[in-house]
């Protein structure tokens, strides 16, 4: 049992529900208005206090990134003539450029969008160019942080993977030369008040996925543990101990590294087993990036009464959740189309 591209693929699909969730019942009195809840704790809707777990997914995806980024590198340096610096460079810019291309493609078809819900240039960036072009790469939380003028707020995550992924090849050398020594300053920086503290604390979950797979944390796991039945209760054990630590007394983001990974392998051992349930995780985490950078504009911006028009939580999810996958559906086919998919290659 490996924990391999289908699997990552199932993970994201677990994330980008949790993405979707967190964002549509935000835990803010001025949300509750839009939902009828099923339960209320102190006036406060449950879907509510499970929307700040789900807070979660930001530290799945940058495990899963960084996971993925090491077993990419691996394999592309074992087929490569190019070696060192040459070869980073290669590396960074084909990574990017993966990452880039259904942005850019987003970005040029919803931004433009607003103008016919009154989101114009003035207002979105108040006028001012330079405010355009760090946000059409996606830099406009690296330079100005929370009081940047963007497009869309979500695209905060976008500032932050841009950075790990341009500085992949130190993080793959740190985690090399010491694996243990990389993982324990990346955490310890999490606690510092830097002024980029942000980066620092979503550094770990990266560092981590880098970490799991060089030393194949999943694969030993997975080996110790034996049974199906053993995988299952110990990754069951780990969600709900780390859901309840998290929600009853830390609600720290610095330690969603740990709840992140007991729900990566709840997915890799039991929710991936199930039948058509895979298949559809499957297809949602292939799609994830895309439906990250569309669903803001749809539920928030553009579409919102469609989606919460339904009223009851569970509906309003699955709304947004077949309009986010059927505009993704539609941008990939273009991608696929126009062939852009072929500029982030390694060749």
């Amino acid at each position: 049992m490996k924990f391999d591209l289908r699997q990552t693929n199932i993970s994201k699909g677990v994330a980008v529900c949790l993405l979707l969730w967190h964002h549509l019942f935000f835990n803010n009195p001025s949300m509750y208005k839009h939902f009828i809840s099923v339960l209320t704790f102190d006036g406060i809707p449950v879907e509510s206090l499970i929307s700040d777990m789900c807070k979660v997914c930001v530290a799945i995806f940058l495990i899963l990134s960084g996971y993925g980024l090491h077993k990419s590198y691996i394999r592309y340096l074992e087929k490569s003539s190019d070696k060192g610096i040459r070869f980073d460079l290669k590396f960074v810019r084909y990574r990017l450029l993966k990452l880039y291309i259904p942005f850019w493609t987003v970005f040029i078809i919803f931004v433009p969008l607003g103008l016919l819900f009154g989101r114009n240039y003035d207002k979105v960036y108040s006028s001012n160019p330079i405010n355009a072009v760090m946000d059409f790469f996606g830099l406009s939380y690296l330079f100005y942080g929370s009081n940047t003028n963007t497009a869309n707020a979500a695209w905060w995550y976008m500032s932050i993977i841009v950075v790990f992924f341009s500085v992949y090849p130190l993080l793959h050398r740190f985690v090399k030369y010491s694996a243990e020594v990389a993982l324990s300053l990346s955490f310890l920086l999490s606690f510092l008040e830097l002024p980029v503290r942000e980066y620092a604390i979503w550094l770990m979950p990266f560092v981590f996925g880098i970490y799991i797979s060089e030393r194949d944390i999943f694969g030993r796991v997975t080996k110790i543990l034996v049974t199906d039945f053993n995988r299952f209760l110990a990754s069951l054990f780990l969600t709900v101990a780390f859901a309840l630590i998290r929600n009853l007394t830390l609600n720290d983001i610095r330690f969603d590294f740990a709840f992140a990974t007991a729900i990566i392998l709840f997915t890799f051992w039991c929710t991936s087993r199930i039948p058509l349930l895979n298949k559809a995780l499957e297809e949602l985490g292939k799609k994830s990036g895309l439906i990250f950078f569309v669903h803001s504009f749809i539920y928030s911006m553009y579409f919102a009464r469609y989606v919460y028009f339904f009223k009851y939580p569970v509906l309003i999810f699955l709304a947004l959740l077949i309009m986010s996958y059927l505009v993704s559906w539609m941008l990939q086919k273009m991608i696929d189309l126009t062939r852009l998919n072929k500029l982030g290659s390694m060749s």
